[in-house]
Parts: C-alpha cells; sequence; structure tokens
C-alpha cells in the first residue's frame, strides 16, 4: 500500500493490489470489476437525464429507493 494511505488504512488485504509483486489475473478480477463499474457508472452521469441512466444501468437502484422511502415515510420520486 502507498505509504500515503497506510494511516487511514490498516486493514490487512488477502491480495495487496499496490504491492510490487505481479498478481494474476484472478487476483485481479475484482479490481477489474470495480474499474468496469466506475466507467459505467461515470457514462451515466454524463447523461441528459441521470435517474434514467442510473436507473436503466443499475436497476436494483429503484429496490433501494423504495425500500428509502418506506423508512423515511416519503414518496419514491422524493427519494430519487
Amino acid at each position: 500500500m502507498p505509504d500515503g494511505l497506510r494511516h487511514n488504512d490498516i486493514t490487512d488485504y488477502r491480495y495487496d493490489v499496490h504491492s510490487t509483486a505481479a498478481l494474476d489475473e484472478r487476483h485481479l478480477r475484482g479490481v477489474w470489476e470495480m474499474h468496469w463499474q466506475v466507467a459505467r457508472l461515470a457514462a451515466t452521469l454524463q447523461q441528459e437525464n441521470v435517474w434514467l441512466g442510473l436507473v436503466r444501468a443499475f436497476p436494483g437502484i429503484t429496490v433501494a429507493q423504495h425500500a428509502l422511502a418506506q423508512q423515511l415515510i416519503l414518496p419514491a420520486p422524493v427519494v430519487a
């Protein structure tokens, strides 16, 4: 882990992706999946209708929206 982050993050990781040791493709899968999600989210946030883009890209977000609306006792569109 870069020394600049060491004071903030004391978690031990199974695979240190910042280490100098080469990791094989199996160990890097999670990193590549996160990069894909970040790219997809960034593209979605550039759309004219951000909410519609988010729902299309991540359909499960509506489940979270409705659950949060129920907890807060608000209409779902207010939570969006």
